[in-house]
């Protein structure tokens, strides 16, 4: 590790829950535009005149639960699944054959917190029957029910929305709902989540993901997370009691590394994948990573330490 990135603390408050928080922006700026306007307003049928004040309350009750750097920056208003250059592709795959019902596809959303792709692929046409989603927190799942305000329109919501810990997977605790859940999904998500844990972690989690993938080529693992064109172990920038057992760090990876990360997936788990990954530049609803990092690097240098952070986005298909 050639540099230590210190935390990011909030003032005030030992457990950061401070609306002090450099985390904890006070207002939601162009977030509710597009499609996500569109989502809380059409699919969730809330007045457009209410919509601001209902995502400032959900927020801030789950910023109460867990005050994570996504939830006081209005992340879980963001869609991932929808970036993804293969998204047309998804969807058709997701769609339902009327001349083959019983073939529907699922989708899984992996620490889905409020499930925002979730409903942005059923505003699109997936049938809610096929969309899954799980998160370490049961408060983040309902919350998100909340949110869009639909907790009616999914067949079986306790089933389809679960709390399971993947790093404990093959625990009595965890062991039930996954092995239910063994190669049923054609499409499994992970934004914003593998780039939380260290390399060795990384690794862990995606050969417990391919235990969950149908098991015909064209099965997918699709996402995105903060890379780097200096790829690393670097130290975090906050903590969660969840995070505990990881060892202090995260890995960030360049387009190679993650390529790489797959082949050695691939090795343990007598499978194969093609891989498809890319940077995307850091868009304006990510000028607090921005700032983030100038905290961590206040040198001379700090400026091209900034120009190495960029988003990774991927798509992995199942070959064999």
């Amino acid at each position: 590790m050639d540099e230590t990135f210190p935390p990011v603390k909030a003032s005030g408050n030992e457990d950061g829950r401070s609306k002090n928080s450099p985390y904890y922006l006070k207002t939601v700026g162009d977030k509710l535009t597009g499609p996500m306007k569109d989502i809380l307003e059409n699919y969730s049928g809330i007045p457009s005149d209410e919509v601001e004040r209902h995502v400032y309350e959900l927020r801030d009750r789950a910023w109460d639960v867990h005050p994570y750097p996504c939830i006081g920056v209005f992340s879980f208003l963001d869609l991932s699944t929808n970036q993804v250059p293969a998204y047309s592709k998804i969807l058709e795959i997701l769609k339902p054959n009327p001349n083959a019902p019983e073939d529907q596809a699922l989708f899984l959303d992996l620490a889905c917190c409020f499930g925002q792709d979730i409903r942005k692929l059923v505003r699109d046409g997936v049938p809610a029957s096929a969309v899954y989603g799980t998160d370490i927190k049961r408060e983040f799942l309902e919350l998100g029910f909340e949110l869009f305000k639909d907790e009616d329109k999914f067949p079986d919501p306790e089933r389809q929305f679960f709390v399971a810990d993947i790093l404990d997977a093959d625990s009595p605790e965890n062991a039930g709902i996954w092995n239910e859940m063994m190669s049923k999904f054609t499409i499994v998500q992970i934004a914003n989540f593998l780039h939380l844990f260290d390399y060795e972690r990384q690794l862990q989690i995606c050969c417990v993901i391919t235990r969950l993938m149908a098991t015909k080529p064209g099965a997918m693992v699709i996402g995105r997370q903060v890379g780097s064109t200096n790829p690393r172990e670097v130290s975090r920038a906050f903590s969660a009691p969840e995070l505990k057992r990881n060892s202090g760090t995260r890995y960030w990876h360049s387009p190679e590394t993650f390529r790489q990360m797959w082949v050695e997936v691939g090795e343990k788990t007598g499978t194969k994948w093609d891989v498809d990954v890319d940077f995307i530049k850091l868009d304006e609803h990510n000028l607090k990573l921005l700032e983030e990092v100038k905290q961590m690097f206040p040198s001379a240098d700090a400026e091209r330490k900034q120009r190495q952070v960029n988003y990774l986005i991927f798509t992995v298909t199942r070959v064999e």
